[in-house]
């Protein structure tokens, strides 16, 4: 301030550096003055050819002059464009906040199942896939979306579990989940206002909820990671985390891990497979996580639900020794539609399991 003319010499200065002349070589605009001329910026397309730019003739620079610097896309993809301006003055590219730490996945602020691309010329699929093992950047790696649930496919290796039924499968593999919201209404209604001359398995008080016990080490606290997470990649994990399926009321998650402790307690590992995958996860050092859905309902809509879940992740991939039994209308369903209301309802309680958290329950919780 003051000082007009000198600014004016200073910006003619370096405007004049634009222009380079045999016995001054090219320079960034803005750059200072050294006894050594400064590195030429360049941007030119990466290995992959993603979002080329326009490369000055003058790439070679002078003899004696400092090495050209390329700026070129980093190991995540990004674009040239996406760095800030003043990044060519800093000693190393600037950080991308939307790019987790060790490059294991994105972090963005936006909700399940949006997202924006970093580049233009880059399939926004990519953003919502994980990344697999030998897999490109983009390109055909990247699985289409599915418009039904704003999920995306997901592939064969990631997804397959012996045991679960043809639809689970189905919805895993391509990230369509069925709306089945109309058979899930019509048992609703047919167990809200129960026909009471007839009588229903263990009467019409609605006490009655279901629920499902996770592997931690498996969900690895999936609420907390969820947003960094495709919503298709989200609903494997729930799923392959669930080991078991109830129904009950009041505590009765409980009772399931109070037939475990005390083989805690004696240091054994005796039972049948859900008390010795309970054993398995408190000698890991974590808890058990329950997740209970579908509440304050009469116990014949409870066990409806029970045995449409476990057809739908299939006896082989649980520790439940029974399929369980269907009432009213909905046991005279195919058995197809009920799978596919039961996968329905794996999405449903994954929804409630990421809204409420995740609470381990160990030991000296019981």
């Amino acid at each position: 301030p003051g000082d007009s003319s000198g600014d004016s010499e200073r910006f003619v200065s370096a405007v004049e550096t634009l222009e380079p002349t045999p016995s001054q070589p090219s320079s960034p605009l803005g750059a200072s003055s050294s006894s050594g001329s400064s590195p030429t910026v360049l941007l030119v397309p990466g290995d992959r050819g993603h979002c080329p730019q326009d490369t000055p003739s003058d790439a070679r620079g002078s003899p004696g002059s400092s090495p050209t610097v390329l700026l070129v896309p980093d190991d995540h993809g990004h674009c040239p464009q996406d760095t800030p301006s003043d990044a060519r003055d800093s000693p190393g590219p600037s950080p991308n906040p939307r790019v987790l730490e060790g490059g294991s996945g994105w972090q963005d602020p936006l909700p399940l199942g949006t997202h924006q691309s970093l580049c233009p010329h880059r399939s926004s699929s990519h953003l919502l896939a994980p990344r697999l093992p030998g897999s490109s950047a983009c390109g055909a790696d990247d699985g289409p979306h599915c418009a039904s649930m704003g999920l995306m496919m997901v592939p064969d290796a990631v997804t397959a579990t012996p045991g679960h039924s043809p639809e689970l499968v189905a919805a895993l593999q391509t990230g369509h989940v069925p709306n089945c919201a109309q058979d899930e209404l019509a048992l609703t209604r047919q167990f809200d206002c129960p026909d009471r001359h007839r009588r229903w398995r263990e009467g019409l008080v609605k006490s009655s909820f279901n629920y499902l016990l996770l592997d931690p080490r498996i969900t690895q606290n999936l609420p907390l990671r969820s947003h960094r997470l495709s919503p298709a990649e989200c609903f494997r994990v729930f799923v392959k985390a669930i080991f078991y399926v109830g129904k009950g009321t009041r505590a009765r998650p409980y009772c399931h891990l109070t037939e475990a402790l005390s083989q805690h307690r004696a240091g054994t590992q005796r039972g049948c497979p859900k008390v010795r995958r309970i054993l398995e996860i408190w000698g890991s050092g974590q808890g058990v996580v329950s997740v209970l859905c579908f509440q304050s309902t009469v116990p014949a809509e409870a066990y409806t639900r029970e045995s449409c879940l476990v057809e739908a992740l299939g006896l082989q991939s649980i520790t439940n020794q029974r399929k369980g039994q269907c009432y009213g209308a909905v046991a005279s369903w195919a058995a197809e539609r009920r799978r596919r209301l039961g996968v329905h309802m794996l999405h449903r309680a994954m929804s409630i399991f990421l809204a409420e958290g995740e609470r381990q329950l160990r030991p000296m919780d019981i």
